[in-house]
């Protein structure tokens, strides 16, 4: 800021000004604004792989209460006649009765109450999944399901396969 000084006649003698370093402001005002594009930026990638993951994926808060549902998620209840908007905020054994004595749901307890990490495989509607559950830092569970039916198949199929190679093996040696 600066201002002029006057004499008596109003003519201008001077100046007087005050000048305040604002270095430190516009380098936090800086900082700031780069950590704010870093932030955009990483909640942006984290929703791309949220949103285009080909798996199932589920927030729960404390109290199992949905808090994010991922689009295969969100597709998979709208198959069972849900609305997944709906679901946020609902408790998960309030909307599903028939999952409180499940063995998915003891896994997912044990996982919350523990506060550890724990991958389980369960059937649900005839389809085979491959649970993740990892407990969040706010307290609650992040759980990640991938559909491993085909894998399943495969590995009953090669069962199957095995079981004849022996009894074909058996009916080898004995006609020997």
């Amino acid at each position: 800021t600066v201002s002029a000084l006057r004499n008596q006649d109003g003519r201008t003698t001077g100046a007087i000004g005050i000048i305040e370093d604002i270095t430190e402001r516009r380098q936090i005002e800086y900082e700031r604004e780069n950590l704010l594009e870093q932030l955009r930026k990483t909640k942006e990638r984290l929703e791309i792989i949220l949103h285009g993951a080909s798996d199932g994926f589920i927030i729960y808060d404390e109290s199992f209460r949905f808090l994010y549902i991922g689009d295969n998620s969100a597709e998979r209840f709208r198959q069972m006649g849900r609305d997944p908007e709906g679901l946020i905020g609902k408790v998960l054994w309030d909307e599903f009765p028939y999952f409180v004595d499940s063995e998915p749901l003891a896994k997912m307890q044990e996982a919350m109450t523990q506060r550890v990490a724990l991958t389980f495989e369960a059937v649900h509607r005839e389809r085979w999944f491959s649970t993740r559950c990892v407990p969040t830092a706010e307290g609650g569970l992040a759980v990640l399901s991938i559909d491993i039916t085909e894998r399943r198949q495969a590995e009953e199929r090669l069962r199957e396969l095995n079981e004849e190679l022996q009894v074909r093996n058996l009916e080898l040696d004995a006609e020997r």
